[in-house]
């Protein structure tokens, strides 16, 4: 797993008013558990307070989909490999494909959150 550079994880969304703050479990006993990752407006004009509920959810859920991310593209790339060796029937090869774009696309996600870092 590359070296982290964003706040660690888990992050939770917290209500504070009308607002939403994006704030390292409190839980985990860092120095930083009272500093916000993210402020989220609740009523910008356009979106709903649903979907900022649910903006805010997503972004923090971020360091675990990024744990996950890498996990999963670490577990593709060893299938990847494994399979490329063998003589596959073609339902094999057709898989492995589908994993090799999969991987593409996890990577390109991994750098993307990461600021190329991945």
């Amino acid at each position: 797993m590359a070296e982290q550079s964003h706040t660690l994880g888990p992050w939770e969304a917290i209500r504070v008013g009308d607002l939403l703050a994006i704030m390292p479990d409190p839980m985990r006993g860092r120095a930083d558990t009272f500093l916000g990752v993210a402020i989220i407006q609740e009523h910008d004009g356009e979106r709903s307070p649903r979907r900022v509920d649910a903006n805010a959810s997503l972004i923090a859920a971020a360091p675990e989909l990024l744990e996950a991310d890498e996990e999963g593209a670490a577990a593709l790339i060893a299938m990847i490999e494994r399979y490329e060796r063998v003589d596959a029937p073609a339902e094999d090869r057709a898989l492995i494909e589908r994993a090799s774009k999969a991987y593409a696309a996890l990577r390109a996600a991994s750098r993307k959150a990461t600021g190329g870092s991945v």
